[in-house]
C-alpha cells in the first residue's frame, strides 16, 4: 500500500502539484485524483486560487483520461488552459493541451 507522507506547508505546495503532474503523465488517473483531493484538503481552511486551479486541472484531465470525453470536460480543460495561458503558468500548459489536440489518424 501507500506510505503516509506528511510534509510541512512549503513542501506540500511543491509536492502535490508535482505528484498530480507525474500521475497525469503516467496516465494514472486515480492517483491524480488522490493528490488533487489531498491538496484540496490541505488548503481547505484557507483556499488559494493557485491550489484551486491545479486541483481543477488534475480532476478535469483525469476525467478525460477515464474516458469522460464529453463537451463539459473538454470545455473545462479549455477554460483551465486559457486561464493558465493568461496567468503565464507555463508548467500547467503541456498536459492541459494534450486532450485539446485533434486525434491523430
Amino acid at each position: 500500500m501507500y506510505a503516509v507522507i506528511r510534509f510541512g506547508p512549503s513542501q506540500s505546495f511543491v509536492f502535490y502539484p508535482e505528484a498530480m503532474e507525474a500521475s497525469l503523465n503516467m496516465e494514472n488517473w486515480d492517483e491524480a485524483d488522490r493528490y488533487a483531493n489531498a491538496l484540496e484538503d490541505f488548503t481547505k481552511a484557507e483556499p488559494l486560487p493557485w491550489a484551486t486551479f491545479f486541483v481543477a486541472r488534475a480532476r478535469a484531465l483525469a476525467q478525460w483520461g477515464h474516458g469522460q470525453r464529453v463537451q463539459e470536460t473538454r470545455a473545462e480543460i479549455q477554460r483551465l488552459y486559457d486561464k493558465a495561458e493568461k496567468a503565464s503558468i507555463a508548467t500547467a500548459l503541456p498536459a492541459s493541451v494534450k486532450p485539446l489536440r485533434p486525434p491523430e489518424p
